[in-house]
């Protein structure tokens, strides 16, 4: 049994040799490159003449916005090897489908960890289940598969990863015929590669493809060898589980979940960042969550929000469930509260319960000299802000004071 791998193995090797001596080496290979950068149409082109063993590289032309420029013809070889293994490969007709086991080899473990170490906080990634979300999404080949199939997929929507005007265009010509190999993704990776205008998905392709720029071009090289892939899925899949991932960084603080659900039905419990909001500064984050009570009624609800300070949350929970009562009964105290809900029954009155750091300082001073004015404090402490939303989902921010008196947010 053990001589099985080998002599398929050695079957292989020989259908390789067999097909390598079927190919045969063009006598002239064109290459053009066309890509935008910071507003500039750049357009190379290479011709590559058959010497021997080997080609030589000429550059032929440089425009920059259509204008030819001056270009040194730096001539280069290019081992004649390297065009016998793409034509090898083509006529071996590389995969029109993804094939996860092509990429498995850039999404490892120790690769995922780096990531997850150096770069995961700039997209919000810094709860350990967000981390083991994330590698088993890279890790499960089923998983990979379907992420790869998304990037893939909003590609030909978007109609090339870098604009539709990047691409990297290889011309073999033969006496009676010639063959075209394209790639799009140039400034990313280099896939899907085109032969003959139809897409096919082989990092090793692509990879070739690379060797056939000139050495001059090293960072175009470079990104043949598909090293922005990886980072590339990474973006797109953390983009497409951005709920999911809030949803799992809750859950970290499950146990003041938990808490408030000794008093509370808890509902639309998750961590929000800073930037999703105007008014909130930097990487701020907080947990927000949805409480109501059967002492309340139906359209009345109290907004929690709290600030996450070094992983823990800034305002208690005990507060919120000593407090409640207190801030219901001033409510329903109001007649004017009083009436919206009584006036109202498909409206919805929100306390919101929070620290006030989500309050821009233009509104806090005006709030403040409200409360002087009508309360004699400059303390927002005893405040009670309240969101009024009508059944076309039109809403207000109200301040209601210790004393009664109330007042709109709508001039700050």
């Amino acid at each position: 049994m053990r001589k099985v791998p080998a002599i398929i193995m050695m079957l292989i090797g020989v259908l390789e040799i067999s097909l390598a001596q079927e190919i045969q080496s063009p006598d002239k290979i064109s290459i053009s490159d066309e890509f935008y950068a910071l507003r500039t149409h750049y357009f190379y082109e290479y011709e590559l003449t058959l010497k021997d063993n080997y080609y030589s590289i000429e550059a032929i032309t440089y425009t920059e916005n259509g204008k030819d420029q001056k270009e040194n013809k730096s001539w280069e070889t290019i081992d004649k090897k390297w065009v016998e293994d793409i034509l090898l490969l083509i006529k071996q007709q590389p995969s029109k489908e993804i094939q996860v086991t092509d990429f498995q080899d850039q999404f490892t473990l120790d690769a995922i960890n780096h990531f997850l170490q150096k770069e995961a906080y700039r997209y919000w990634i810094t709860d350990k289940y967000q981390k083991e979300f994330i590698i088993e999404e890279f890790t499960n080949p089923e998983k990979l598969q379907n992420n790869l199939n998304s990037y893939f997929q909003n590609y030909d929507e978007s109609d090339g990863v870098d604009g539709r005007f990047s691409e990297v265009k290889i011309y073999f010509h033969y006496a009676d015929t010639v063959i075209s190999v394209s790639s799009k993704s140039i400034l990313s990776f280099g896939l899907p590669v085109e032969i003959n205008g139809e897409k096919v998905y082989s990092p090793q392709l692509a990879k070739l493809m690379g060797e056939l720029i000139p050495k001059s071009k090293t960072e175009r090289k470079e990104q043949f060898e598909g090293k922005g892939l990886f980072s590339a899925v990474i973006r797109n899949t953390i983009s497409n589980h951005r709920s999911e991932l809030e949803r799992l960084e809750a859950k970290s603080y499950q146990i003041y979940i938990d808490t408030l659900e000794t008093t509370f039905t808890v509902s639309d419990a998750k961590v929000v960042n800073g930037k999703s909001s105007m008014n909130w500064s930097g990487d701020e984050k907080r947990l927000n969550c949805t409480l109501t009570h059967p002492s309340m009624g139906p359209n009345l609800s109290i907004n929690y929000s709290t600030l996450i300070v070094d992983g823990k949350i800034k305002y208690p929970v005990s507060q919120i469930i000593a407090d409640y009562r207190q801030l219901y009964s001033l409510v329903k105290s109001s007649t004017f509260f009083q009436g919206y809900l009584t006036g109202n029954k498909k409206g919805h009155l929100t306390i919101i319960y929070d620290d006030h750091s989500c309050i821009t300082d233009q509104a806090k001073q005006y709030i403040i000299e409200k409360c002087k004015s009508l309360n004699n404090t400059d303390s927002l402490e005893n405040a009670v802000f309240i969101k009024l939303e009508d059944e076309s989902g039109s809403h207000s921010r109200w301040v209601l004071l210790p004393n009664g008196k109330y007042f709109s947010l709508a001039n700050s």
